[in-house]
């Protein structure tokens, strides 16, 4: 018959490669037949003169081989399981050599001078036990390679008798479990070949001359246990494969009980355990009775051949429950591309299999580096798995209650949990997570890809303001972004970029005052911002608004406090930050001290629109008392303020007085704007922030060279966008105009020489103008 080929159950394949392996066993070192490796001994006697060789030995100290080379030498494992040693022979030069012929002992060896090592290397040699179908690779020479004779090699078993001739130098393993040998048989062409047929015994094959190794190849086959509902592929020809036989495969029991009469490749092998063979029944003309129930034994004929060596395995009961722990970054259950697994740093964090009576059935530690455990159980069992950074309990004992490490200041929470595979319990990411750190498993096979996720909560800093002068009234004090800070192990951990800015932000309503964001009032129940404008909300739990509410793009440069009046000293509020996984961290408290001042202006109003290309600031005072000067600053980032010039103040005043500013050359984008207000003994107050936005291609635009001799160009701004150009002189008279800017530029050689106005109109109506100067 042929053997079974390199077959897979599921997604794992039960095919080994006759692997080479070393490891410890004791203190003797292990090979496998075959293997090569080196070891080094120097002998008891290097004196000059002295000959140093190597000769292997059983366990009995007979010889099997000399080794040739210096030390390290290298050693090929014999191919039969056993204990083995190499010994070092000094001998002297000048006197007679020792016997060092296979079979002699190595006490026996004789010879002049002869010094043998006392503490030879001692390793063992164990037969490898692989599965089924496995290509065996050999090299067995046998006892006589003399020309004249042919070697040829037998596979039989453990008792020598003969299963199949072999051709080559590889052989796949038989279906069944068992130990086999490889042996080589030398016999002479001239004479009778010897008898190789399958149930020969080795012993008893006859031949002219013929030799057979005495040290065959042994290896082991071990039947595979597969998971249930896994798939086993087989390729089983049968003994009858002539023209007119039908080839039928028959699934048995261990016992050869016929369980189904018709199965093809790939097989699925359900969900009992225990023992299987798969039989192939060759047959010509009327299928013989093989019904479900009777044994494979019963199934005869005169045209009827049952395969003699059925392909075996074992489907196991017990089945494998693997996951991960993993930091979950956004929340949703899923390990994304860049979230790892690990034990959040914690070697006491376990994962537990508990039965319905609330039991430790297995336990498993969770992997540092990937987060990843694996569970043992049984098939159609309802458990539920459970993470805790409790490690004490062990099968038999109660089961621990879900827990997490502290992480610190960045508490680590539970997130979502998945359910994984062939769990009938529940299939892919929980909706809600009723029961943190617990998920229901009940196998219908290996359990793979339960998980559980686990964020940190997002940490801010309470944060204490620069002291300034009270503004009073309704005059609101200006606060820095640097009062914003926050980190978050999974999105942040070196914290949060821009102070906050495009974060989710919850603020509360301030104590001693009134805080504000982008001129709004933030009322006595929470606020939560977004996209710049403001949200109300009745709830006064944060984790519950983060939960519930997505607040995207905080801006921490709109915010300002008005104090209460009057003397007020100290204003206060609280804020909260909320990571991508929807976690809001707890609340920490910003406090803005104020020095009581009386305030020299009352400001009813302060503005900033754009006007072409320049910034137009207007403001305008009710009440004026020892006012000496405004100071107008701006920045682009609400944090760092350039002063742009002063306006005196009148002074004292009761009526409406009305102020003009006009910034020339804001910067592309968002420019912010303040008044620093002065008293005549020079204490001051700021204003509220405003600002205003220039087109960013147009504030970047320019005409060069200027001055100009021949020709204007523009810059900044795509040629395309320009509607109508015209250069208008000192007098107002436009002396060029075209509908389009031309791409040789702007000639000006027919112009004198001043001061003219380059008047670009552009497609989406707005116009821009830019003083040049033309130079003869």
């Amino acid at each position: 018959m042929n053997y079974a080929k390199p077959w897979a159950y599921g997604s794992r394949s039960v095919l080994m490669t006759l692997l080479l392996s070393l490891f410890v066993l004791g203190s003797y070192a292990q090979y496998t037949p075959g293997q090569t490796f080196t070891v080094s001994t120097t002998g008891n006697n290097t004196a000059t003169g002295f000959t140093t060789t190597h000769v292997l030995t059983d366990n009995s100290g007979n010889i099997i081989q000399q080794v040739s080379g210096t030390s390290p030498v290298s050693v090929t494992a014999p191919n039969q399981s056993g204990t083995y040693r190499v010994y070092t022979v000094n001998y002297d030069n000048s006197g007679t050599a020792p016997t060092l012929t296979q079979g002699t002992n190595i006490g026996a060896i004789g010879g002049t001078c002869v010094a043998t090592s006392s503490s030879p290397v001692t390793f063992t040699v164990a037969s490898p036990c692989v599965s089924p179908g496995t290509a065996i690779n050999f090299n067995v020479a046998g006892n006589n390679t003399a020309s004249g004779y042919t070697t040829t090699h037998v596979l039989t078993d453990a008792s020598g008798n003969i299963i199949q001739q072999v051709s080559g130098t590889s052989v796949n393993a038989p279906n069944q479990s068992g130990t086999f040998k490889v042996y080589a048989v030398n016999y002479n062409t001239s004479g009778t070949a010897p008898t190789l047929t399958p149930g020969t015994n080795i012993n008893a094959i006859g031949g002219s001359c013929t030799a057979v190794s005495s040290t065959p190849l042994e290896f082991s086959v071990c039947t595979p246990c597969v998971s249930p509902n896994s798939q086993i592929s087989f390729s089983v020809a049968g003994n009858t494969t002539t023209s007119g036989y039908t080839t039928r495969y028959v699934k048995t029991d261990g016992s050869g009980q016929i369980l189904d009469n018709n199965v093809n490749s790939p097989l699925n092998v359900g969900t009992t355990g225990g023992n299987f063979k798969i039989y192939v029944v060759n047959y010509s003309g009327t299928a013989p009775a093989m019904a479900p129930g009777s044994n494979i034994s019963s199934v005869t004929g005169s045209c009827v051949d049952v395969s003699d060596q059925p392909l075996e395995y074992s489907v196991c009961n017990t089945i494998t429950i693997s996951g991960t722990v993993f930091s979950d970054g956004n929340g949703n259950g899923l390990i994304d591309t860049g979230e790892m697994g690990s034990n959040l740093g914690s070697s006491s964090l376990t994962v537990y299999l508990v039965n319905a009576a609330d039991l430790v059935v297995d336990k498993a530690s969770v992997n540092a580096s990937t987060g990843a455990y694996t569970l043992s159980g049984a098939l159609n069992t309802a458990y539920k798995v459970v993470l805790s950074n409790a490690s004490a309990a062990n099968p038999g004992d109660n089961a621990p209650a879900a827990s997490l490490p502290n992480g610190g200041t960045m508490p680590y929470l539970n997130t979502r949990e998945n359910y994984g595979t062939n769990n009938a319990a529940g299939s892919g990411v929980e909706a809600t997570n009723t029961l943190p750190g617990v998920i229901a498993v009940n196998p219908s096979g290996n359990v793979t890809t339960l998980t559980f996720g686990i964020n940190s909560k997002p940490l801010v800093q309470n944060a204490t303001a620069d002291s300034s002068p009270n503004p009073g009234g309704t005059l609101q004090a200006a606060l820095a972004s640097s009062l914003f800070t926050g980190q978050d192990r999974e999105d942040a951990p070196a914290g949060y970029a821009s102070n906050l800015t495009g974060r989710s932000v919850i603020l509360y309503s301030a104590t001693g005052g009134t805080l504000y964001y982008n001129g709004n009032a933030i009322a006595s129940t929470n606020q939560t911002l977004s996209n710049g404008s403001l949200r109300v909300s009745s709830v006064n739990d944060v984790s519950a608004i983060a939960a519930t509410t997505s607040i995207p793009n905080f801006d921490p440069s709109k915010l300002s406090v008005d104090p209460a009046d009057p003397g007020a000293t100290q204003t206060t509020f609280d804020y909260a930050v909320i990571d991508n996984a929807g976690v809001a961290s707890d609340p920490k408290t910003v406090t803005v001290p104020f020095t009581d001042a009386s305030l020299p202006v009352t400001l009813v109003s302060f503005q900033a629109k754009a006007v072409n290309t320049v910034a137009q600031l207007t403001w305008a005072s009710s009440v004026e008392t020892n006012t000496d000067r405004f100071e107008i600053q701006t920045s682009t980032d609400a944090e760092r303020w350039l002063t742009l010039g002063q306006v005196k103040a009148a002074g004292g005043s009761t009526s409406m007085k009305y102020y003009a500013f006009t910034h020339a050359q804001p910067a592309p984008g968002i420019n912010y704007y303040r008044l620093k207000m002065i008293d005549l003994d020079q204490t001051f107050a700021f204003s509220r922030t405003v600002s205003v936005e220039f087109d960013k291609l147009m504030a970047r635009s320019l005409v060069y060279p200027n001055p100009a001799t021949d020709r204007l160009q523009l810059g900044g701004v795509e040629p395309s966008r320009v509607s109508k150009v015209e250069l208008i002189n000192g007098q107002g008279r436009v002396l060029y105009s075209a509908p389009e800017w031309s791409p040789e530029g702007l000639k000006v050689t027919a112009y004198p020489s001043g001061v003219y106005l380059l008047k670009l109109s552009l497609s989406d109506g707005s116009a821009h103008t830019h003083k040049v100067l033309i130079a003869r």
